[in-house]
This record gives structure tokens, C-alpha cells and sequence, in this order.
């Protein structure tokens, strides 16, 4: 399975877009992946109002930028959907695509927090588009999280469901990222 990471870097370093997500990844022996720079994301997902991109169109934007099996962007900046006043990320996997954005995930953070919540984010999103729920255990990382302070609560980590879940899926998984 291979997924491309399409990332928009407006005030950062790309070690703080593939750092974060290379140290997950490497946990994951089966998945390849693929990181591509994007130059702008179209204006026409920007609600000036609220001043973020919206989040379930940007993913069917991404998804037909890429042929890998699975797309991802990593976005620098604030993201909403309708149904809520911001993401963190948002997962469309009726069309194997997931988001996070970056704005929120800066609050309060150095760079060791700042690579520790994309890695939750990415970790969470990539858990919907392969069919992982929320979770009511608030360590797991499928946990929802609707404050940064949520973010930081829960782990790096599956909870033993989820975590035999992914196993079950064919994925070979680093131990700890198991709860």
C-alpha cells in the first residue's frame, strides 16, 4: 500500500511537515510513501468569513491530485468542517483521503510537542480511512479530540482493539504503538 503526503508548508521547515509522520511510518513495515510539495491550495475552498479552508473539499481536491492508494495532506493552515467550528484533521475514506492542519496544532507547542500532535493527527486520521472508530478510551489515539489540550492527553498509540484491528487488516505494527 502506498500513500503520498501532499503538504503545504507556508511558515514551516519540511522537517516539520516529514519528520513527525517518517517516525510513524517507519513503525509500519507495510506501508511505501511518497511526500510532494504543494505550491497553493485553491482559493475556492477558503471561506474568508471564517478565514479557514474547507476541509471536506480540500480532501476531494487532494485525492484527485495523487493515484497512490492513499492521499494525505498535511496543510499549514486552519481547517473546518459545517458541522464544527475547526479541525484538527478531517478523514473522507469513501475516497481513501485524509487531512490534517497544522494552524491549531502550533498553540502553546516547541518543536518536540508541535512533531508529537501531527503525529497523533496523522496517526488518528489514518486510522478513519482504514475503518477505525472513535474510541472512549481517551489514551488511544482514535480518541476525538476536541481541544489541544485533548491532543496532548492522548498517546502515540492503538488501544489493544484497535491496535489488533490494523493487525487484522494485514499491517505488520512496531509494538509500541501498541497502548
Amino acid at each position: 500500500m502506498e500513500i503520498e503526503i501532499l503538504y503545504y508548508a507556508k511558515d514551516l521547515s519540511v522537517r516539520h511537515i516529514t519528520y513527525p509522520i517518517t517516525q510513524f511510518l517507519s513503525k509500519v513495515s507495510n506501508i511505501e510513501y511518497k511526500f510532494r510539495r504543494l505550491d497553493a491550495i485553491p482559493i475556492d475552498f477558503y471561506n474568508k468569513n471564517r478565514k479557514q479552508y474547507r476541509g471536506d473539499y480540500v480532501n476531494i481536491w487532494l485525492r484527485n491530485l495523487s493515484d497512490s492508494d492513499l492521499v494525505s495532506g498535511i496543510l499549514d493552515v486552519d481547517g473546518y468542517v459545517p458541522s464544527l467550528n475547526f479541525i484538527f484533521g478531517v478523514a473522507t475514506p469513501a475516497i481513501n483521503t485524509f487531512t490534517v492542519y497544522l494552524h491549531r496544532l502550533k498553540y502553546d507547542a516547541n518543536e518536540d510537542l508541535f512533531y508529537l500532535r501531527v503525529q497523533k493527527e496523522f496517526m488518528h486520521e489514518l486510522g478513519h480511512v482504514l475503518g477505525l472508530e472513535h474510541c472512549v478510551i481517551k489514551k488511544c489515539v482514535m480518541s476525538f479530540s476536541n481541544t489541544i489540550y485533548e491532543v496532548d492527553y492522548k498517546e502515540a498509540k492503538f488501544c489493544p482493539l484497535h491496535f489488533n484491528k490494523l493487525l487484522k487488516l494485514g499491517f505488520t505494527l512496531d509494538l509500541s504503538l501498541e497502548l
